[in-house]
């Protein structure tokens, strides 16, 4: 993110907010067996109970050595305890889809479990049975079998039964299921079937005015097609079957089939779709349409109605998405997403307790399916109200642009090719510079804004901005291209001749990075006309660049990586004038820089660095380092990029969070959770918008993420001691001093050097400022770590 756009004069612009969260994850997670795949309420006691399907490993519905049977448990929500407890393993596997009914026939609450029958080369060559069993006691109080077939489903009423079944089918098809429907008159002793000559994929039923219709999909190895029956006390009739929705919606890409209220529901080549029955009783009326953006939708997974009417839909990505409605229709804008364990599979409400079960092992993706998750329906504001909105983006959000008053996302997508020319697919979809409109209710969205398609494979890490003559300068191979956004298409190129690494573009200039690997040295060159063509030597494998303008005139400020392995990075500050580059102050960094940022006046630049987990203060008037912070984090997950609002920084990590430095302070001082990694980051008027690009487990993420300011200091800006370690002055030429809490008594100093040698140590008491001299301590130019009494770090730089 470049957030000092050179020469332009922001304009003021308002906002409404949305209301908070209605969804709050709970602490209990229920650990079960594996696969969870029905989850149900005894009406009685208001005991859960979770059913497993177990492994099946090769799918024969046999359970053989080292397969683990299913199960049910059961989990008492008002109970003492908050782990679920194992009932029972069965014998068999349970039938797909699995979908248990619950009567009260015998006075209690009994539970009627269809058991699954083997299958031997495609044949059914066993028993089906159904068990029904008191849900308080598991007492055995009912049982069906049948030979060479198997129950689906079975229900029991009082006065008569109702089963779907699967059974052998004769040898003119080449398929080897076919279903039928059967209603046991309990009064007559008459039994009324229907044959459904497809094999039955799932089923569901839908309750309309006071009448019940039941929805079939079926499969003949050539096409899907759906059948209603409407149910009549004890009979059962056909009304009509379709093998094409409107709207071109094909049932052979159905995923499954749901009902809500009174519309049935399924979802189709990444949309979702509800229908009702129309008056006529001829066919599907359609009702709503919403199309699933980014991310697929599981097959395994349903879809949830919350009591306030927004959808819940889950998606392969491990997320579930709160999608709301504007105007009575469903838009493609997320009010809220939360983060599951696993891929949802069923998803059901009891109370005000959403239950979330994790979808089947065999997705390849994931493994140990064994959890169900908990969540509060509040239809409140939950704690976090700093987070206003989260908007699904373009996959692979890089870089967060604020133009022209408005905001730009700019999406790596998946077009990271091996050569630099755009192979436009299905599967290789490429970068994106998407226009975000402003919502009042549901934030930024790519609804109403514009999405563009770079066709050009940009350099990684992609390092750039949008101009504010629209265009974004594109690093791509040895070039730079040049892609307006207003024409949507490239308008001019640069060829650089080398690796391009990054680029910057305002006031007429252009600022570009590459580096030369045959001498292992990198350069910026600037050029504002054919008069002004200016390259200067900077620090190694050059990562980023950016121009200012302040009272001491124009220049650039470029951010190395330096060598691997090896803590020479550099920031160089080149110093512009009408004859060219005028001055080159050169840095010393530390390792792996990341990014630089510009304040609003030009007068300061932070340098993110990546490798040593800090961030640098630059006084742009003099040039030289006035502070170094560290950012807290280790390892992988390092800081990416800043922003300046007044005189806090906010930085973007790797490490689940945004840190927030106060530069007044000079030190960090608190942090916003966010769970994943984090790129782009902008301030537009009082919101603070974050590029979530994946999740820790680097699992794509995908989401714009919008933060409150002013109610971040009262949730998650949380306040460190005011007398954290500091160095002053940082950098260090000779006298220095440390201040800490902690050497207000006694003190253990320790200082290392960048490789983690111990260069000096100095032992004293009484005393909450201690003062120090690089000569007296024999320390040369470079980055060195304090640890004070074994507790705290504090990093600084020596210049001599």
């Amino acid at each position: 993110m470049k957030n000092a756009i050179l020469f332009i004069i922001l304009l003021a612009w308002g906002a409404t907010y949305a209301s908070g969260s209605i969804l709050t994850k709970s602490e209990i997670e229920l650990k079960v067996g594996s696969n969870p795949v029905a989850i149900l309420e005894n009406p009685d006691t208001g005991v859960i109970s979770i059913f497993c399907s177990g492994v099946d490993a090769n799918e024969n519905k046999v359970i053989d050595e080292g397969e683990e049977q299913p199960s049910w448990w059961k989990y008492n929500p008002n109970g003492n305890s908050t782990e679920p407890t194992k009932v029972m393993g069965f014998d068999k596997h349970f039938v797909e889809p699995f979908k248990p009914s619950i009567d009260n026939v015998d006075g209690f609450s009994t539970i009627i479990i269809p058991l699954s029958n083997a299958k031997i080369e495609k044949k059914y060559d066993g028993i089906g049975s159904v068990t029904g069993y008191n849900m308080a006691t598991t007492e055995v109080v009912y049982s069906e079998t049948l030979d060479d077939s198997e129950f689906v489903y079975h229900e029991r009423q009082p006065d008569m039964e109702f089963s779907i079944i699967r059974y052998n089918d004769s040898a003119q098809f080449s398929f080897s299921d076919r279903g039928k429907l059967l209603i046991s008159d309990k009064v007559t002793n008459e039994t009324t079937s229907f044959d459904i000559v497809y094999g039955i994929i799932d089923f569901t039923f839908i309750n309309d005015n006071g009448t019940r219709y039941l929805t079939v999909l079926g499969d003949n190895d050539e096409q899907n097609i759906f059948f209603v029956f409407d149910i009549k006390e004890r009979s059962i009739s056909k009304l009509f079957q379709e093998s094409e929705h409107k709207h071109n919606v094909f049932v052979s890409a159905m995923s499954r089939l749901m009902s809500i209220d009174e519309s049935l529901v399924f979802t189709s080549d990444q949309n979702l779709y509800t229908y009702k029955i129309n008056k006529d009783k001829s066919g599907f009326d359609f009702d709503e349409h919403y199309p699933l953006p980014g991310d697929f939708f599981h097959p395994l997974s349903n879809v949830v109605k919350l009591p306030n009417g927004d959808y819940l839909l889950p998606n392969t990505n491990r997320q579930l998405n709160v999608v709301g409605k504007r105007e009575g229709k469903y838009i493609g804008q997320f009010k809220e997403s939360h983060r599951a364990l696993n891929i949802a599979g069923d998803m059901v409400f009891y109370g005000d307790v959403l239950y979330v079960a994790e979808a089947d092992k065999s997705f390849p993706l994931y493994k140990d399916n064994n959890t169900v998750l908990l969540y509060d329906y509040t239809n409140q504001p939950n704690i976090d109200n700093s987070l206003k909105y989260i908007t699904k983006v373009i996959s692979l959000p890089s870089q967060l642009f604020l133009n022209d008053n408005q905001i730009y996302c700019l999406g790596l997508s998946n077009g990271l090719i091996a050569d630099s020319v755009f192979k436009d697919s299905l599967y290789t979809p490429p970068p994106y510079l998407q226009q975000l409109h402003f919502d009042s209710e549901f934030g930024y969205s790519t609804n109403g804004g514009s999405s563009k398609p770079i066709h050009k494979v940009p350099n990684y890490p992609l390092n750039t901005n949008l101009s504010s003559d629209g265009i974004v300068l594109m690093p791509s191979g040895n070039s730079v291209y040049y892609f307006n956004k207003n024409e949507n298409e490239f308008t001019d190129s640069l060829l650089i001749g080398h690796y391009t690494s990054c680029a910057y573009r305002e006031g007429g200039y252009n600022v570009i990075g590459f580096s030369d690997s045959s001498v292992n040295k990198s350069f910026i060159r600037i050029v504002k006309s054919q008069s002004f063509d200016e390259v200067a030597e900077v620090g190694t494998n050059v990562i980023d660049c950016i121009l200012f303008e302040n009272e001491a005139g124009v220049g650039a400020v470029s951010v190395s990586q330096g060598e691997d392995g090896v803590a020479n990075a550099k920031a160089n500050i080149l110093r512009i004038d009408e004859n060219g580059i005028s001055e080159n102050i050169s840095l010393d960094i530390g390792s792996k820089g990341n990014s630089v940022a510009i304040n609003s006046d030009g007068t300061t630049a932070a340098i993110v660095m990546y490798g040593s987990h800090e961030v640098h203060i630059v006084d742009l008037v003099t040039g030289a380092i006035t502070n170094t912070i560290s950012t807290n984090t280790s390892n992988m997950g390092g800081p990416r990029q800043a922003v300046f609002n007044d005189n806090i920084l906010y930085v973007t990590t790797y490490s689940n969070q945004v840190v927030i430095l106060d530069l007044g302070q000079g030190e960090q001082v608190g942090t916003i959770l966010i769970d994943g990694n984090s790129e782009g980051i902008v301030v537009k008027d009082n919101l603070l918008l974050v590029a979530n690009n994946s999740y820790e487990d680097f699992m794509p993420s995908s989401r714009l993420l919008t933060f409150n300011i002013d109610k971040i200091t009262n949730v998650d800006y949380t306040k460190f001691p005011e007398q954290a370690v500091r160095v002053y002055p940082n950098p260090v030429v000779d006298e220095f001093h440390i201040v800490s809490d902690d050497i207000a008594d006694t003190y253990d100093i320790v200082i290392f050097d960048d490789q983690g040698r111990v260069v000096a140590t100095k032992s004293g008491n009484n005393t909450a400022e201690i003062g120090l001299s690089v000569k007296n301590l024999g320390m040369s130019s470079g980055t060195y770590t304090a640890l004070i009494n074994n507790k705290k770090t504090v990093r600084f730089m020596v210049v001599r």
